[in-house]
Formats: structure tokens, sequence, C-alpha cells
């Protein structure tokens, strides 16, 4: 689907994937289709550096993009208080994730899609 071209660029620290594809302009499943070992919602949070793949020609842009992002755009977690009726499926629709993802990222057991 990307060809045999793209642009890497090392991030060196754990990012959340919307604010990378943000910067690269790019939506979060077209940078997941650069980087398919990419299961989470965050870039690697156990390699010192990450090599991203971007699309080609990119690398440049994304740089200036990436250097302008919050650190609260980047912040891998977010913490969210759960309202008492809350369910899984409306957290995961405020943060534009799946349930799956959520149940995933905070080690949640006992929860079927």
């Amino acid at each position: 689907a990307t060809g045999n071209k793209y642009d890497i660029y090392p991030i060196d620290e754990p990012t959340n994937l919307s604010a990378l594809a943000k910067a690269a302009g790019i939506s979060v499943e077209e940078l997941k289709e650069y980087n398919p070992e990419l299961i989470q919602t965050i870039s690697p949070a156990d390699r010192k550096t990450y090599y991203l793949k971007i699309p080609f020609k990119t690398a440049e842009i994304f740089a200036k993009n990436y250097a302008s992002l919050t650190p609260e755009e980047k912040q891998p977690f977010v913490f969210h208080t759960v309202d008492k009726n809350e369910t899984l499926e409306q957290i995961a629709q405020k943060y534009n994730i799946s349930a799956m993802d959520l149940v995933d990222v905070n080690g949640l057991s006992g929860y079927k899609a």
C-alpha cells in the first residue's frame, strides 16, 4: 500500500500516535501502515530511540511539526477520572481509540468486545 519509499525519523520519547500522525500530516491508520509493528496507541516506550517511518520526502515538514507539538500533545498517557456510570466504550470514544486499545494500554482483564 505504501510502496517502498519512506523517510525515517528518530523518536526519542514515547509519543502518542495521533500526535505523530498529525505531525506527518496523515491518519493514524496510515501511520500504522508505514509502521505495522505499532500496535499500541504510543510509540514503543521500551526503546531508547524508535525509528518512525513516515511518507517519502516529508521528514523536513515532520521535524518542524514534531518540534512544535506541545508536551500535552505528545503525552503517551492521559489521566482520565472515570465517572460513576461511564463505560469503556464512552471513554474510548472520547479519546478516539478502540475499547480494546483502552483495555490493552491499561492492562484491564475480563473485558470482551
